[in-house]
């Protein structure tokens, strides 16, 4: 994750799991001040004012795939 122009950076996951489960999608929060990353493998990443609110690969049972981040 890097941030140009006036964007601003609240963090991003580890180098190693992003290459285990590289990411599909992010979604930014309303005020602008953070954003969720959304792996494949269904890990959930909240940064800034994001709340995180679970992950799908969390859940018993849960088997895959994900493909987009709501």
């Amino acid at each position: 994750m890097f941030a140009y122009g006036d964007a601003a950076y609240f963090g991003s996951p580890s180098v190693l799991t992003t290459s285990r489960a590289p990411v599909l999608a992010i979604a930014a929060t309303d005020t602008g001040l953070g954003y969720r990353l959304l792996g494949r493998d269904g890990a959930v990443y909240a940064y800034g004012d994001a709340p995180y609110s679970g992950a799908p690969n969390t859940i018993s049972g849960f088997t895959g795939p994900v493909v987009a981040l709501g």
